[in-house]
């Protein structure tokens, strides 16, 4: 639904929710309002994305280290992968990706939105307790909870109250927007700048 959230994290912790050093690109913090928006529950899957492929895009969005094999009948995802999300996508791609399934990118706002929830929760799951691989497939001092992407339906403990899985961690997430520090002044759907170098990838992936 439309709400107002505090988008960012404060400028004057040491260590933020990101790692030592990283907190810095979500500062400072600010109030934004968004008007009511969508977010898929699931990250786009093989299945999905090899479709895509077939019926729109071809071998323009195809990448050969995408779990996708080509056939006769244009992509098929390799056997086992069909519910893994899709990876190696670049944003080009991603973007068509979405105007084909007649949806879009997700702003930065809209994404730690949907992250993060009306009362700025510190994670996805709400407590304060950081990733644990119960509710997030990531990496930390000493190994990782996965040695490779899960499928799009594993950790729904880690789910957001919306029901929405796997936004920290197994794979990162593009966002709409290009990158830019955030601003100090409040925001009513903020889109970022109108162009840039680097676009917005939130959420991580098990290797981070």
């Amino acid at each position: 639904p439309a709400s107002t959230f505090t988008m960012g994290t404060p400028n004057d912790l040491m260590v933020g929710r990101y790692g030592d050093g990283w907190y810095v690109n979500q500062t400072p913090t600010r109030s934004v309002r968004l008007s009511a928006f969508a977010l898929d529950r699931r990250e786009v899957t093989v299945r999905q994305f090899a479709r895509f492929l077939s019926y729109a895009c071809g071998t323009i969005c195809f990448d050969g280290r995408m779990p996708i094999e080509t056939s006769g009948d244009g992509y098929l995802p390799k056997e086992g992968t069909e519910d893994l999300p899709i990876s190696w996508v670049d944003w080009r791609s991603a973007h068509w990706y979405c105007q084909w399934a007649g949806k879009r990118l997700p702003t930065e706002a809209e994404w730690e939105r949907a992250a993060a929830g009306e009362n700025t929760r510190p994670w996805p799951w709400g407590d304060a307790y950081g990733p644990r691989c119960t509710v997030a497939s990531h990496s930390f001092d000493g190994g990782r909870c996965a040695h490779a992407v899960q499928s799009v339906t594993s950790r729904a403990e880690g789910a957001t109250d919306d029901g929405i899985n796997n936004l920290s961690g197994n794979v990162a997430e593009w966002a709409h927007d290009w990158y830019a520090p955030y601003g100090a002044e409040d925001a009513e759907n903020p889109k970022g700048p109108e162009n840039g170098v680097h676009r917005v990838v939130r959420g991580g992936s098990f290797l981070t």
